[in-house]
């Protein structure tokens, strides 16, 4: 830190992502701490536990800090914290996707609106080019094709 600001005292556009400003250094407009500032610590615990960060994961507080300072190493030392805050761990939700069937995620609903009668497939998430190329292929082996199409997916 201390020879990017050494650097941009003798040239002020030696570091184009840094500027310094009444003797601060900011990086992207963000305040830029020093690696080792003893207050790194209670900043991420003020943030993390208190009742507006409510022991909020790693990302919630990476963006609430990040919007306001910066530091070297601010990602390792925040995921750090977290990981050790036994109420964040007895908490937390696992924000897991549901399971595939086969390798399979998405479902394909093809509605026949005369008949009302419906199709319902299973595949990996396709492109729509792909989805319509599909549609009009297995429609065209039941022996009737529509005029229109509504392709609408939904992955689980």
């Amino acid at each position: 830190m201390s020879a990017v600001m050494e650097d941009l005292l003798v040239n002020p556009t030696a570091h184009s992502l840094y500027e310094l400003q009444k003797g601060r250094l900011y990086y992207h407009d963000k305040l830029v701490l020093p690696k080792h500032y003893s207050r790194i610590p209670t900043i991420i615990q003020e943030l993390h536990e208190s009742p507006l960060g409510g022991h909020s994961g790693y990302f919630r507080i990476l963006k609430r800090i990040a919007g306001a300072l910066h530091w070297e190493g601010m990602r390792k030392d925040i995921k750090a914290f977290v990981m050790q805050c036994e109420t964040w761990q007895r908490n937390k939700s696992e924000m897991l996707a549901p399971t595939k069937a086969n390798g399979k995620d998405t479902i394909f609903v093809v509605v026949d609106r005369l008949t009302k009668y419906a199709h319902f497939l299973h595949y990996h998430i396709l492109t729509l080019l792909r989805m319509w190329f599909l549609s009009k292929k297995w429609l065209g082996c039941t022996g009737f094709l529509p005029q229109s199409f509504q392709i609408e997916t939904s992955c689980f």
